[in-house]
């Protein structure tokens, strides 16, 4: 009685289940019958696993391949109206007949045109670059002369730098400099390496400064003294000559040694006369005109001038491999070749983000399993917690072994994804190892009886389960673009975590569960015990003899390996002994008779089911829902039988959902791409009035500086003067190369933030408000964002023929924005130019005088900038001989007219003889979109506003200034992304939704089960929008993806509830009593696999700012889901499935009946 009194009746279908000889019949059978299989397979795995994880390579993000490249050209002196009309029209028209282009940009500016193609996302960007250069080289024809042949690249989402170092010192910039190149040839020579630049100190070169008056005077042209040079800078080989039987190279050596030599050189006046160029110029060795400053400050300290070193990393190798040999490498001239006085410090360090993102995922993962353990442990028990908790480093090894034959990488967004997988993956073996618990505690079953028969009863279920979640996931393969690329390993990594847990379940945890149940201390694990452990206390000996180990560990160590080995010892031999004997001979005897073996794990649930042994209690699950199941079932039940509550229930569920749908409506419920992160590095961007030199412009950037030393949240900054530096908003623009006197850029690092109080984005809104009383330049606080590159928060751009008309609108509507409460840094790509000087020549007078174009090109450039003549060889260093006019020579336009020239015969004539200059207005670059001219109009958003309402307001405020006919705005940026994101989302949704629903039909054959099943996923939404508003999370990308993640999540849990009501109506079990006894006895499973789902989002969702909206969305949704599955879904399978029952009862019993009446004829 005792027996009966305590057998699980939970489930009344496990009172008619039966094993019968054909349910053995299955694949499954041979893992369990040769279990030593099962273990070579997880030993395999595990290899596998480890030797492919350390194989992987490693970054901070997913290497993004961009459907961009870039065709620039240039031609010396060029207006960029003339740009435009010789090259980038000509370039655009080749361009625009290639098949898959999405948009064609071009930029013309002074001397230089860009025209950069974006492609469609279906195209192989490899074939796509190649078409474009073939495109590119046909225009070669029609442009002028004097340009350069099209130099088309790719854009890499990679060619930006991975390791940043600065090097200061008490030297002056050349040794700086040389010790820098010195650094900079060791580090190209590594494996990793692609491109190594430097930026910063000086180099010599020797400087020919004319004398305009003297020139004149001796009638010398700049053409003929440059030519002079050239002619006696020489080494010539004359061929060989043969004496005494060897033979000898002749070469004529004419090279210049020293600026001596130069100075030296004889020039012929137009008298006949020689004299030295020295007569006529100062020629002087000195720094090159230096564009380009480089400081750097740590820890406050006062800035220094710096070298910058930037290494950028080869696809697909490794950063980590890169930074540590590349350290090695430092630290090594650090001690053998630099002096001790030379400091190099990194800025920027992505192995270290990278280091930081494993650590905490990994801390993460780790608490995750624990916790996740834990819950099975408390509910469950301990040993199907272990076997349970198996799943996880197995599955864990399988998915590295496939990501690295897939090529994926180790990266923020593949180590959050399987975190993100860890709460998932452990749901099939949960289902297996709570289902075979329920089967042993019949007491009618062995461990193999019982597998079997799981097996058998859910290698369906746990098919369609599996599928539907991968199926969730994978079609955000489907998103398009940049943001495909960048999420891309979210759904493979998740899908392979899926697939492997899938067949770990039925292969590994099967055999497992049966080993665990069969399991017996014996003389052999004890001895193997204290094997292992008498040599850890032996090898700890060693090892702190030898000073490996530190005495203050190792002594403490050894004495409790020591201790626990004696007294075990000690133990065996006076009682443990005799115990471990009559378990071998119980062993024996069960595996001789079924029935021993049922008895004994029978008796084991009996313990447990009794809660009077600790032990029990412990080992079998300390946490009970016995109580718990008969008031749900009661409930249920009310539920069922009452049509009034059935109505309200059902009305509250819809009103909950239709009310949250109303919250992004009502604007209580936000959106936006990406939340803003903190973030340790941050930039400041000045840029002054076109024109404005490198001194002035360090003059604004040294007032800014000193705000900057006075924050204690700053650990160091650099600062280049003279260059555009790195694009935040657009990261596949790769940083400045141009050279800009009137820019400069301040690169932040912050100390860590567990040292300051606030968040990045706190201190980058404190000094925009300190640096706001500068005057002088335009001064912009940028901060990083995380993700792919995506554009400004704000961006648009303006279309239109008129120059002049799209600067006016430009302007107006750039006042419009900066009005708008949470928009920083609003700008145009309008950018003033002082002017230009304007020379037309007469090509009649130039005729007239013998004069070609080539000599006034070559004698302004001379004049206006400098020519490169030259270069000479000293003390085995190439130095530039570069030529130009004295400082302060040609301080009017009148003294450049005056210029003279010379003919073939000598005759000198004033420039303004054959020319006629001017100083005009100018544009100092015109941009065009797909063949229109352009001006964009861009602006950040600062915390803790949106950026999607910010640009609502401004579309509103500027419909009231609508633009002249022909003109039009088009916005992009980060708005653009996010529609093209949730296009993919929404795409992702439908397709998921189309495969689930196949999944489901097949499985039920039945499109109203499909269908109801499905409504789970509005339950999950509800939960989603409510906690959202609810916590103050916004609707952002990362929450999108867990949404579409959810339709597989929470789909699960209904599917098993179904298919359980399903087994029950076979076996003849009432249909209220069914619906009711399968919500009681899966209340359980779904109750665990949600729980163990919602623990695993936690440490992820805490870990990122950017990336938490992915697990609040699981959390939130799967929670509610959870809840109203076990509540509405039960209600909804009454209403839609009464009447299709009650006819199939109805034909069952009429079959019956005829079935006893033939019986009985018979």
């Amino acid at each position: 009685m005792e027996i009966e009194k305590n057998k699980s009746t939970d489930s009344l279908y496990l009172d008619t289940l039966k094993y019968q000889e054909k349910d053995g019949q299955t694949w499954l059978n041979f893992f369990i019958k040769n279990f030593r299989v099962t273990v070579l397979i997880v030993i395999g795995i595990i290899v596998w696993g480890i030797i492919s994880l350390f194989s992987l390579p490693q970054e901070s993000m997913p290497e993004v391949k961009i459907p961009y490249g870039f065709v620039t050209v240039t031609i010396p002196g060029a207006s960029p109206e003339d740009m435009e009309e010789m090259v980038v029209k000509k370039i655009e028209n080749k361009i625009q007949n290639l098949s898959g282009v999405k948009t064609i940009t071009s930029t013309a500016s002074n001397s230089f045109a860009v025209t950069t193609v974006e492609f469609n996302a279906d195209q192989d960007i490899k074939d796509a670059i190649s078409r474009l250069r073939e495109a590119a080289a046909s225009a070669k024809s029609e442009l002028p002369q004097d340009a350069s042949d099209p130099n088309v690249r790719e854009v890499s989402f990679t060619s930006t730098p991975v390791w940043t170092l600065v090097i200061t010192g008490p030297y002056d910039s050349f040794t700086l400099r040389k010790y820098a190149e010195m650094v900079q040839e060791e580090l190209k020579k590594l494996p990793g390496s692609s491109e190594v630049t430097l930026s910063g100190g000086d180099k010599p070169e020797i400087q020919i400064a004319y004398d305009p008056a003297k020139l004149e005077y001796y009638g010398v042209s700049i053409d003929q003294i440059n030519s002079s040079i050239k002619a006696n800078n020489f080494a010539l080989p004359l061929g060989t000559i043969k004496l005494s039987n060897y033979e000898y190279t002749i070469k004529a050596n004419g090279k210049l040694a020293n600026v001596q030599d130069l100075r030296d050189l004889p020039i012929t006046t137009s008298s006949g006369q020689t004299v030295k160029l020295s007569y006529v110029a100062d020629v002087i060795e000195m720094a090159q005109d230096r564009k380009v400053i480089n400081t750097f400050s740590l820890n406050g300290a006062d800035p220094q001038n710096a070298i910058t070193i930037n290494v950028i990393k080869k696809t697909g190798s490794s950063i980590l491999d890169l930074k540590d040999n590349g350290q090695k490498i430092i630290d090594k001239m650090g001690q053998d070749t630099f002096p001790k006085e030379l400091k190099i410090e990194t800025i920027m360090d992505q192995s270290q983000i990278i280091r930081k993102n494993i650590n905490q995922l990994a801390h993460d993962g780790i608490t995750t399993v624990l916790l996740v353990f834990t819950v099975i442990f408390l509910f469950v028990g301990l040993k199907e917690a272990f076997v349970a908790g198996l799943a996880v480093p197995l599955v864990f090894c399988v998915s590295f072994g496939v990501m690295y034959l897939t090529g994926i990488t180790l990266n923020f967004l593949s180590l959050f994804s399987l975190i993100l997988s860890l709460g998932l993956l452990v749901d099939d073996a949960i289902v297996v190892v709570q289902a075979t618990k329920q089967y042993l505690a019949t007491g009618k079953f062995t461990p193999e009886e019982a597998v079997l028969l799981v097996f058998r009863d859910y290698k369906i279920l746990l098919t369609t389960t599996t599928l539907t979640t991968i199926w969730a996931f994978i079609p955000l393969l489907l998103a398009s673009g940049i943001i495909g690329s960048f999420v891309k390993s979210i759904p493979i990594t998740v899908s392979i975590t899926l697939a492997a847990s899938y067949f770990i379940a039925i292969i590994i945890n099967h055999p497992m569960a049966i080993i665990l149940e069969r399991f017996r201390l014996t003389r052999g694990y004890i001895k193997s015990f204290l094997t292992v452990l008498f040599g850890t206390t032996l090898i700890s000996l060693i090892l702190t003899i030898k000073g490996s180990i530190n005495a203050f560990f190792g002594i403490p160590l050894i004495l409790i390996f020591g201790l626990i080995s004696f007294s075990l010892l000690k133990y065996y031999r006076d009682s443990l002994k005799a115990t471990l004997i009559k378990n071998e001979e119980l062993i024996l005897e069960e595996s001789a008779d079924p029935k021993k073996i049922k008895a004994k794990i029978h008796h084991h649930y009996l313990a447990e089911t009794a809660e009077k042994s600790f032990t029990g209690r412990l080992i079998g699950g300390i946490i009970k829902m016995d109580k718990i199941l008969p008031a749900y079932g009661n409930f249920l039940k009310g539920l069922l039988t009452n049509k009034k509550k059935t109505v309200i229930t059902i009305v509250i569920t819809i009103a909950l959902f239709f009310g949250a749908l109303s919250l992004p409506m009502l604007g209580f419920l936000k959106s936006e791409f990406l939340p803003q992160a903190d973030n340790e590095n941050m930039y400041i961007n000045i840029e002054g009035p076109p024109g404005l030199t490198t001194t002035k412009t360090k003059e604004v950037a040294d007032k800014v500086a000193q705000i900057l030393l006075k924050e204690k949240s700053i650990k160091s900054f650099s600062l280049v003067v003279g260059a555009a530096g790195v694009n935040v908003s657009d990261k596949m623009s790769g940083g400045g190369a141009s050279t800009e006197t009137n820019r400069s850029q301040f690169a932040i690092n912050l100390v860590p933030l567990k040292e300051r109080t606030e968040e990045s984005y706190v201190i980058a809104q404190e000094l925009r408000k300190k640096i706001s009383n500068i005057t002088g330049a335009k001064i912009e606080v940028a901060e990083l964002k995380g993700g792919p590159p995506t554009g400004s928060d704000i961006s648009g751009t303006i279309s239109g023929d008129d120059m002049l008309v799209l600067e006016q609108q430009a302007n107006k509507y750039k006042a419009i924005l900066s009005q708008i409460d949470g928009v920083i840094n609003p700008k145009t790509s309008i950018t003033l130019s002082p002017g230009e000087f304007s020379v037309k020549l007469n090509y009649d007078q130039m005729n007239l005088h013998g004069v070609t174009t080539a000599q006034v090109s070559s004698l302004l450039k001379t004049a206006l900038s400098s020519t490169e003549i030259t270069k000479i060889l000293q003390n085995n260093d190439e130095i530039t001989v570069r030529a130009n006019f004295e400082d302060g020579s040609l301080d009017n336009i009148d003294k450049i007219k005056a210029l003279k020239i010379s003919n073939a015969r000598g005759q000198m004539f004033s420039l303004s003889d054959i020319a006629e200059i001017s100083l005009e207005s100018s544009l100092t670059s015109i941009s065009r979109i797909d063949g229109k001219r352009i001006i964009s109009l861009s602006a950040s958003v600062e915390k803790p506003h949106i950026a999607a309402d910010i640009q609502a307001e401004f579309q509103k405020r500027i419909e009231k200034e609508p633009l002249p006919k022909g003109y039009e705005i088009k916005f992009g940026g980060l708005q653009e992304t996010n529609a093209e994101s949730i296009y993919s989302i929404l795409k992702a949704m439908i397709i998921a939704m189309i495969l689930i629903i196949g999944t489901l039909v097949l499985q039920f054959n039945s499109f109203t089960k499909a269908i109801m099943i499905l409504t789970a996923i509005p339950f999950a939404v509800t939960g989603v929008f409510y906690g959202f508003t609810i916590m103050g999370f916004t609707l952002s990308f990362p929450a999108l993806i867990g949404i579409v993640a959810l339709f597989g999540v929470v789909v699960k849990n209904a599917v098993i509830l179904v298919d359980k009501i399903n087994l029950n109506l076979k076996v003849g079990i009432p249909f209220i009593d069914a619906i009711v006894d399968a919500a009681k006895s899966r209340l359980e499973a779904i109750f665990l696999t949600s729980t163990a789902t919602v623990i695993g989002m936690i440490p992820i969702t805490l870990t990122d700012e950017t990336w938490a909206g992915m697990g609040a969305a699981l959390i939130f949704g799967l929670s509610t889901s959870t809840l109203l599955t076990l509540i509405v879904l039960p209600i909804l399978f009454k209403i839609l499935n009464k009447k299709s029952h009650e006819k199939e009862e109805r034909f069952r019993q009429l079959k019956k009946i005829a079935e006893n009446l033939e019986a009985s004829v018979l």
